[in-house]
């Protein structure tokens, strides 16, 4: 057991973050014995939490305090920290992504106390149209790889039996140019597809252009132009690797009045729509992403058709961040980032407003059983912090997976501690979850009188 507590309580709570701002608050410390405390710290950074891998980066960390603290005492510690210009702040079906500060207690032969505490930002101009800072990769790395692959090119070549596999592959690839990509770019001559700006707004019009120039009258079907944004997950790695894509945004343009593409002749074809002005952006962050793709096909008659893709890029504006600015003074603080249709509707019923009702009626038994029970197994965004793994109890027997697995934590505010009993799918992510905020479907199966704690069943 921790012989402290700790809090964290922010000079303002409600306020909406962005570019350049500071966090300030105060880190309060509740002694239960005596206390040798090694450090103090207290950091500000991002996380990813949901069903991909835990993305993560610590801006910047300080110690705040060495030395000892007796029992009975309290003692509170100033900060003043940077807060990341991006991400902003997110939370999706699949990918969430929240701004915290957190603060740990280096206790020695003790467990290290820790608190978090989450705040909003809203980024007005995203580095790279979206893409977050990676590493580059090193010239030796580079070096390294380019000789692996010149080792796997001679030694197949020097080595006949390798030929047997390697010929039917490239002819099967071969026949695969030939008929996606060579035939429609010699029918249709030169082809150009472009968009009119690098970067978009959410709610702008997004223009493109299509020009085609054959050399001779081709006859099509149609012009088909879609436009997608989805949360792209990664969890897991190996033989455990999953791909979790939730779509935010489907749109597009059907052309068919056109029949004839003139031959010795530019054709342009004007393509326009209207982009949701949810703040979707484009992001990267390693094995979490939302990405924008736009597709394009021009249907031939007993051809092969002509396909091409072109990404593009949503990214914040400096108004969009006055506007929220604005839609935080208007409703008093507490502004949401969360993309509402776009991103998926959410059930009548909140998690967090379920957690609200509970926490009042909180040593009321027969009270918790009966929002238990209005709630029971209803599909929810579930916002956690899972903490360790526990062997199956009498508590388990109705609602855990047969091959899955019993986790303890805690919901993130308000705070109660909870029981979750996750698929075995979902091992390895809850694993990699631990002591971090996790983002999930889920739903309300119980509640554990004798540990006092909200049990959660975790869909897969």
């Amino acid at each position: 057991m921790a012989k402290c507590s700790l809090a964290i309580e922010l000079d303002e709570p409600d306020r909406l973050y962005t570019s350049n701002d500071r966090i300030r608050g105060t880190v309060v410390v509740r002694a239960d014995d005596d206390v040798q405390c090694k450090a103090l710290k207290v950091r500000s950074g991002w996380a990813t939490h949901g069903r991909g891998n835990i993305d993560s980066h610590d801006l910047h960390s300080e110690v705040l305090f060495q030395g000892q603290w007796r029992s009975g005492e309290e003692h509170r510690y100033r900060f003043d920290l940077p807060v990341s210009a991006w991400p902003p702040t997110y939370h999706g079906r699949f990918l969430s992504v929240d701004h915290y500060v957190h603060a740990t207690a280096d206790i020695p032969w003790a467990f290290d106390p820790k608190e978090s505490r989450p705040y909003q930002v809203v980024s007005s101009k995203a580095p790279e149209a979206g893409i977050a800072e990676k590493k580059t990769v090193s010239p030796v790395v580079g070096g390294i790889v380019k000789f692996f692959f010149i080792a796997v090119a001679l030694f197949m070549l020097f080595n006949p039996m390798l030929w047997i596999f390697g010929i039917p592959i490239g002819i099967g690839v071969g026949i695969w140019w030939f008929f996606k990509t060579y035939l429609p770019r010699k029918l249709l001559g030169q082809v150009e597809y472009t968009f009119d700006q690098e970067t978009f707004q959410p709610g702008e019009t997004l223009r493109a252009t299509l020009r085609v120039h054959p050399k001779k009258d081709i006859p099509i079907n149609s012009v088909i132009w879609t436009v997608t944004g989805a949360e792209v997950c990664v969890s897991g790695s190996g033989s455990n690797r999953r791909t979790h894509r939730h779509e935010l945004f489907r749109g597009g343009q059907l052309v068919d009045e056109l029949r004839i593409l003139p031959g010795n002749k530019e054709t342009l074809i004007p393509l326009e729509l209207q982009l949701p002005d949810k703040p979707c952006f484009t992001m990267s962050l390693g094995s979490n992403q939302i990405l924008w793709e736009t597709k394009i096909r021009i249907d031939i008659p007993r051809w092969p058709d002509w396909n091409h893709s072109l990404a593009m890029q949503l990214a914040p504006s400096k108004e969009l961040v006055q506007a929220a600015t604005v839609e935080t003074v208007d409703n008093g603080g507490g502004v949401s980032t969360q993309p509402t249709a776009a991103a998926g509707e959410e059930p009548d019923v909140t998690f967090a407003a379920t957690l609200e009702m509970i926490q009042s009626v909180i040593g009321d038994d027969r009270q918790v059983d009966r929002i238990v029970d209005a709630v029971r197994e209803l599909p929810m965004q579930l916002n956690l912090i899972p903490q360790r793994r526990e062997l199956y109890s009498s508590s388990s027997k109705d609602h855990a997976y047969a091959d899955g697995h019993v986790v303890i934590g805690q919901t993130i505010e308000p705070v109660l501690p909870v029981t979750m009993f996750i698929p075995r799918s979902l091992a390895d992510e809850f694993d990699q979850a631990t002591d971090r905020p996790w983002s999930g479907e889920g739903s309300i199966v119980g509640y554990d009188h004798r540990q006092n704690r909200l049990l959660l069943r975790i869909e897969p």
